[in-house]
């Protein structure tokens, strides 16, 4: 077998996807996804097989391409008998089924997955670099979840590969696919124009092909629903748009990308200005860097992941010595393993709620700081075991507070409450880090407090 050590770093991936599969899925201890962003996606195939669009409050507004393809996807998995979305009346109804639905919505993501790491071994043809792409704490966490960062990444990846190709009509189809998946991915128009700088007399037939393309599959539903993509750009642009360059730069991508391939790749832009090669490569990079210098601190976390692709290919532009690289594997699975060891350990939530079981009689009320399903509160709160009061005047003699809300302490403490219990999940390195980056939804602390 040729591509056995490929095929191998492939069946790692897939292992420790599926390993995180049933993490934080509705069930039958909780309504609701632990990452709501994946509800909010379920609710985008919904609304697109109804209503023909997803920018729909409630929905996750953007391109239309991945969630019908997401909408194919669960087709066999429906004809098969494993899930009936019809069973599904309300979205705390049938939480068994939802159980197998966000499983066949997670298995999606893996496909996505696998997809980019064979582009990626396509562009490099280098199982290391596939390997140190792979064993990246980012990737490693999101391809545990239905949203769109892994299909973007795969996305961008066949995008390059096509770009190098001699066809620049089946490049350009392939670029408007692309930014039909989302609208992020807008940067690969000038990575194609790039590639076919050298064959102008295709530039402008080309970009006519990939605009139809986009036009199509992307946002047909552009001249009903226009007023949602001005959401989205308001929402990207405006709202998250505070300067955090510094802090990216020098922290928080070590974090989330690994320290060893993060300072592999430091190596690499030193020895690339030196002796550049790689343009439509470091082009890429640079576009869509800038692209993020509109979002500020929000262009950290998944939003950055469309930054490892290009990351790693330019490493994989030079040689390096094997035993470097060797030491720089070890390194990421460590600091990989340590970020995904709260995956794998009791959620703070599912602890706490043992707590209050063993501790407070069943339909006590407990006030909470706001709406339920974005305060990570304990399952036995968000399945109704216990009624919650929401805090806005008078506090009820036991409250919740998640991640330490400073202001709501010192008001408790003002009032005379006491702690009773708090449970903090084992954070590898810095709170900021872990909060900030947001790559596993969980809380940095969960207190009870009584008066």
């Amino acid at each position: 077998m040729r591509n056995w050590k490929l095929w191998g770093v492939i069946v790692v991936y897939a292992i420790l996807v599926v390993a995180q599969i049933h993490w934080g899925i509705p069930g039958p201890d909780h309504p609701f996804t632990y990452q709501m962003d994946e509800w909010h996606s379920l609710q985008s195939i919904r609304f697109l097989f109804k209503y023909g669009s997803v920018n729909i409050i409630g929905a996750a507004h953007g391109t239309l391409l991945y969630f019908a393809l997401a909408g194919a996807w669960l087709i066999p998995f429906w004809i098969g008998g494993y899930i009936n979305p019809l069973a599904i009346k309300s979205i705390v109804d049938n939480l068994p089924m939802q159980y197998r639905l966000f499983e066949a919505l997670r298995l999606n993501t893996l496909a996505w997955g696998i997809l980019a790491l064979v582009m990626m071994y396509k562009l490099t043809r280098d199982w290391r670099a596939v390997s140190l792409f792979t064993i990246t704490p980012i990737w490693l966490t999101l391809s545990g979840l239905f949203k769109y960062d892994i299909a973007v990444v795969a996305a961008i990846l066949t995008t390059l590969y096509f770009c190098q190709s001699k066809s620049w009509r089946l490049a350009g189809v392939i670029t408007g696919l692309a930014m039909g998946i989302k609208i992020a991915l807008l940067p690969l128009v000038g990575v194609y124009a790039l590639s076919l700088w050298m064959n102008k007399r295709n530039l402008l037939m080309g970009l006519v092909i990939m605009a139809a393309t986009f036009l199509i599959t992307g946002i047909p539903d552009v001249f009903w629903r226009w007023e949602g993509y001005l959401d989205v750009l308001k929402v990207n642009l405006v709202t998250n748009s505070q300067p955090a360059g510094i802090y990216l730069v020098g922290q928080q991508f070590g974090y989330i990308f690994g320290y060893a391939l993060y300072g592999l790749f430091g190596v690499a832009i030193i020895r690339w200005l030196k002796r550049p090669r790689g343009i439509l490569i470091m082009a890429g990079l640079v576009m869509f860097a800038i692209s993020l210098v509109p979002l500020g601190l929000g262009a950290g976390g998944n939003r950055a992941l469309v930054l490892l692709p290009f990351m790693v290919l330019i490493i994989a532009l030079f040689k390096w010595p094997k035993w470097l690289l060797a030491i720089g594997l070890t390194a990421q699975i460590w600091q990989s393993t340590n970020i995904l060891a709260i995956k794998f350990a009791p959620d703070v939530r599912r602890v706490a709620s043992e707590w209050m079981l063993a501790n407070l009689p069943r339909d006590t009320v407990v006030g909470v700081e706001n709406i339920p399903i974005y305060q990570y509160l304990p399952d036995v709160v968000m399945n109704g075991t216990y009624k919650y009061q929401v805090i806005d005047g008078k506090l009820p003699k036991i409250v919740i507070v998640t991640n330490e809300h400073q202001e709501l302490l010192q008001r408790l403490t003002r009032e005379g409450y006491t702690e009773q219990a708090i449970f903090r999940p084992q954070m590898w390195k810095s709170v900021l880090d872990f909060k900030l980056a947001n790559l596993i939804p969980t809380p940095t602390a969960i207190g009870i407090y009584t008066r």
